[in-house]
């Protein structure tokens, strides 16, 4: 893995295991890359906009447990 994505995963870890607004902040922005990545990948198919939000909600839960 390249030493620039690696040290960005690892800030991705140390930001959503923090505390407070930080962790909001990360939760928000990992949030709206599922929300991006899911909206090109389904569009408009599957159930539209409500999947999307669905499978991201999911995917975050997973992620933060």
């Amino acid at each position: 893995m390249e030493p620039d994505r690696l040290h960005e995963e690892e800030q991705w870890v140390r930001r959503l295991r923090s505390d407070g607004a930080e962790r909001d902040g990360a939760i928000a922005e990992l949030r709206d890359v599922l929300v991006r990545g899911l909206h090109r990948s389904l569009g408009q198919e599957y159930g539209g906009y409500a999947l999307v939000e669905d499978v991201a909600q999911e995917a975050l839960l997973k992620i933060l447990k």
